[in-house]
């Protein structure tokens, strides 16, 4: 499911700015691609194919999920300058719904939580019924300490992603907020909980026990 394959993007906390290559097709380093390693020919491939096709826009949010997901894995915030690279025919304008989802996910990684929701906004301007905008959206809201406005993102997803993803999304906002420290620092929703089967109606009010 494509929603909750990039639901594990926004949980990214990597805080080191990465190198944009100005030329997408410029090398910048030869990674070791190992036999055994499925995720690291996939990169391969998708880089050489890119580099054939960079304004190929479904090849090119493919590969920078790819490249986001490894830097989340790895710690690396390399693979970050790479999906930005990878999205540079619309970073800096005319960039779909799609693309701007990516970037925002690229920059609440960074820690630039204002552009990151700037994003988000322009691509529910585009498309409303975008889940993986409002979860992200939630997601950020949540990290940022704003636990009602981030309920709020969660609301749409019952209709737009259904019950699972929608209950999560309450149940990580209402743990959050409940187990907020005093310095106002918060646990921060997992997304990784999506694949779980929590109560369907466990953070329908989150002032219930």
């Amino acid at each position: 499911m494509r929603i909750l394959s990039v639901v594990l993007l926004a949980a990214g906390t990597c805080v080191a700015a990465p190198f944009v290559p100005a030329d997408p097709k410029e090398v910048l380093e030869t990674l070791p691609v190992a036999s055994a390693d499925p995720f690291s020919r996939e990169l391969r491939q998708l880089r050489l194919a890119l580099a054939s096709d960079p304004r190929n826009l479904e090849l090119a949010t493919r590969a920078a999920r790819r490249y986001i997901e490894r830097a989340r894995a790895d710690a690396d915030p390399r693979y970050l300058g790479y999906a930005q690279a990878a999205l540079a025919p619309w970073w800096n304008a005319g960039a779909p719904a799609s693309v701007l989802v990516l970037r925002a996910t690229i920059r609440q990684s960074l820690h630039d939580f204002p552009s990151a929701l700037a994003d988000l906004s322009a691509a529910l301007e585009i498309e409303p019924r975008n889940a993986q905008a409002w979860l992200t959206r939630a997601t950020i809201q949540q990290v940022r300490g704003a636990f009602g406005e981030a309920m709020e993102s969660c609301r749409p997803l019952e209709r737009l992603a259904g019950e699972l993803v929608a209950t999560a999304c309450w149940a990580g906002a209402a743990s959050a907020r409940h187990n907020a420290h005093p310095s106002g620092n918060a646990r921060i929703f997992d997304p990784d909980a999506l694949t779980g089967s929590p109560h369907p109606h466990a953070a329908r009010d989150p002032r219930r026990p």
